[in-house]
């Protein structure tokens, strides 16, 4: 009888057919025709339809100041001048421990048209803001990693001054405590001592020609 013949062929050639697991593209194929497939050998890459969302990896150092909703900002490399928005929709469950990175997902609400599969994108995610935040430059701060403190000039004398720091941004860092609007600080790598005499100027602008 030929119908289980039919049969067995026709299940045998199921085996052969790679079906999606719902609507979708495929973005790349992995092996092409006469190749031989193998158990767990990956054929394609699949992108399930849907909205967009960005992976990117996030040093473990910011972990416990992540947050699902926290906004951020999206740049491109071949699109520099174009960045757009994106939010924090999910944290991964674990830390890469050889890599030190924590994936985050990043939801799009409104993804630019030039946004494709596996582009190269760099992330700004707002871990935190502040409204007429005191600053001073990053390298103003001495020891910021354990006992943060700065040279403040009080009566042209150089007075050592712990300070409590907040958020940090673009070499930029934020001052909770220790100083006011209007101290002065040494903004310079040189070695100095407390008490030493300085007489502070301040930085003027110049025209470029």
């Amino acid at each position: 009888c030929a119908l289980p013949i039919l049969a067995l062929a026709e299940r045998k050639l199921a085996q052969y057919v790679i079906r999606a697991p719902q609507a979708g593209r495929v973005v790349k194929r992995l092996v092409e025709q006469g190749d031989l497939l193998t158990a767990g050998k990956a054929a394609l890459t699949f992108a399930a339809a849907g909205p967009l969302e960005l992976r990117v990896d996030a040093d473990e150092r910011y972990l416990a100041r992540l947050r699902v909703g926290q906004p951020a900002r999206v740049v491109a490399d071949a699109f520099p001048d174009q960045p757009f928005d994106a939010t924090v929709r999910e944290l991964a469950t674990q830390v890469d421990r050889e890599r030190g990175i924590l994936e985050v997902k990043l939801a799009l609400p409104q993804p630019p048209a030039f946004l494709k599969h596996d582009m190269t994108v760099s992330t700004e995610i707002i871990l935190g803001q502040r409204q007429q935040a005191l600053l001073l430059p990053q390298e103003t701060i001495r020891d910021s990693a354990t006992e943060p403190w700065v040279w403040k000039v009080e009566q042209n004398q150089l007075q050592k001054t712990s300070v409590k720091i907040g958020l940090s941004s673009r070499g930029w860092v934020e001052i909770i405590s220790g100083l006011k609007a209007g101290d002065w600080v040494v903004n310079s790598p040189l070695i100095f001592e407390a008490g030493q005499t300085i007489r502070p100027e301040p930085l003027s602008a110049t025209k470029a020609n």
